[in-house]
């Protein structure tokens, strides 16, 4: 058997055709991700940045509070650029657009996977991200949390158009032409959502209906199971003055273990096995790359280790 302690983070496997639910999670769980629509317009044109320049195919996502959800597809097996780039960019932005966040870095660890693999779980997680805020007792409606939240513009297919200012070239070229601003070097992108799978036969206005449908039932269940057990929603002016960097009251951790969440156990249990026959020859691959054996062959989808720093 493969065990997991013998390395400080899971191993990542990238496919082309794995959906994935990806988890970016900030140090202490601190709630930056409130109220601040420049910090919105900023995290989502750097998204549709990525999502064009990776070819990734998005379904859904949801920075809530102190947590970013990310409901994708890697067709080109890119994810790790992906994250690299976009994470970044988030934490620019909160460095740039929140004053007091004190700087250091935003999120506790690298970026959780859960692999979807059948397209019922794909559908069950795009609702998942919809309802962030009524799951975590913000707001009875997603509307109603003061925040961005892809769901409405992914069921009604609507693009949105971003511009966002390419500093690292307005840096570079500035110090040769003191005339330039950063408006010169501004660039547009539009960020789109893909159907769910679960529901490309359907045309567009079917797709619609069906979908804010279910959503409703969905959202109708999660509310109804909160005040169940006692929960008080707060109004959207409350919402609005949570302070940037405070802490909850309550919060979900995650795992570091990769979780395959799947409907079927059967599936489950396959997706599992595959993982972790991957795993096993990464290691015995890795001990040999590490041992001197530069040309030893990795799994597919997987990535060598930094070699140890030799005298």
């Amino acid at each position: 058997k493969c065990r997991m302690k013998l390395w400080s983070q899971p191993i990542r496997v990238e496919t082309p055709d794995e959906t994935v639910l990806i988890t970016s999670r900030t140090i202490h769980s601190a709630l930056w991700f409130v109220s601040n629509p420049e910090l919105d317009n900023h995290i989502c044109g750097y998204l549709a940045k990525y999502v064009q320049k990776y070819q990734v195919e998005l379904f859904n996502v949801s920075p809530t509070g102190n947590h970013i959800h990310l409901l994708a597809r890697f067709p080109h097996c890119n994810r790790a650029a992906f994250m690299r780039d976009f994470n970044a960019r988030v934490a620019e932005g909160v460095r740039r657009f929140v004053p007091n966040f004190l700087g250091g870095p935003l999120f506790e660890r690298r970026y959780t996977v859960n692999i979807l693999p059948l397209d019922t779980d794909i559908e069950d997680r795009f609702f998942y991200c919809a309802l962030q805020s009524p799951q975590d007792g913000l707001s009875e409606r997603i509307g109603d949390y003061p925040g961005y939240n892809g769901t409405f513009d992914a069921i009604r297919d609507r693009a949105r158009k971003y511009t966002i200012i390419n500093w690292g070239e307005y840096h570079s070229r500035k110090r040769f032409d003191k005339t330039l601003r950063p408006e010169d070097f501004a660039e547009t992108y539009e960020l789109r959502f893909t159907k769910l799978p679960t529901h490309q036969h359907l045309k567009q206005q079917e797709y619609e209906a069906e979908l804010l449908a279910k959503l409703e039932k969905r959202r109708i269940e999660v509310v109804t199971e909160k005040k169940q057990q006692g929960h008080v929603y707060p109004t959207k002016e409350a919402l609005r003055k949570v302070v940037p960097g405070s802490l909850p009251r309550n919060t979900k951790r995650g795992t570091m273990r990769p979780i395959v969440l799947c409907s079927c156990l059967e599936t489950k249990r396959r997706v599992q096995e595959w993982y972790f026959a991957v795993v096993a020859a990464y290691l015995a691959a890795s001990r040999a790359y590490r041992a001197g054996q530069l040309d030893v062959v990795f799994p597919s989808g997987t990535y060598p280790p930094s070699l140890p720093v030799r005298p």
